[in-house]
């Protein structure tokens, strides 16, 4: 009878951990902090972002508080941190689901005076991210839904997105808030298929 690694793997672990948690020996929390640092070396190892700032997925609110030193609670499951990246000033938000990191967003903080330094900018960022985690796809470019009443509809405007494994990124301009702004979403989707 020949046996598949992935199914010894599956026997190994049902005979050994799920009796170790029901008996007390492992803890839910150890059980799900190995699942973590399951995810984080399959990131390292396929060379995708384990993190931005520092920072990794899955770390709780404290341990992110504790490498930041330097950031301020938003909400109840948001941190949020003035810094620079690209030589530009930005607002990080870390976003968490059950105290563990999920979504990083950064929010470039400058004003330009004309159309062209605005798409400049937003080129410029291109380029580093297509440096800092290989070619960032081209630029989409949605149609505008122009103002109502002198207000304008919350939308996209310009967007790269690039799949990392199970690490989504996403650089874009957006119109929220009757305003028009640049960002760079950093999230972990499911196991890809």
């Amino acid at each position: 009878m020949r046996i598949s690694l992935r199914k010894l793997l599956i026997l190994v672990l049902a005979v050994v951990l799920v009796p170790a948690a029901v008996t007390g020996c492992i803890s839910t929390e150890q059980v799900e902090q190995k699942a973590y640092n399951y995810v984080l070396e399959e990131l390292k190892a396929h060379g995708h972002p384990t993190g931005m700032f520092g920072v990794t997925w899955y770390m709780t609110q404290q341990d992110v508080k504790n490498v930041l030193n330097n950031c301020d609670q938003l909400d109840a499951n948001t941190l949020v941190q003035q810094t620079i990246l690209y030589e530009r000033p930005v607002q990080v938000g870390y976003f968490f689901k059950d105290n563990r990191l999920y979504i990083i967003v950064v929010s470039f903080k400058e004003e330009f005076t004309s159309a062209e330094e605005f798409a400049d900018a937003f080129y410029e960022v291109q380029d580093n991210l297509s440096r800092d985690y290989g070619q960032m796809p081209e630029p989409v470019m949605y149609e505008l839904i122009p103002p109502a009443n002198g207000t304008w509809k919350d939308q996209d405007f310009l967007e790269s997105k690039k799949e990392l494994g199970r690490v989504h990124l996403i650089h874009q301009i957006r119109i929220k808030d009757n305003a028009m702004g640049e960002q760079i979403l950093m999230f972990l989707g499911k196991e890809e298929s």
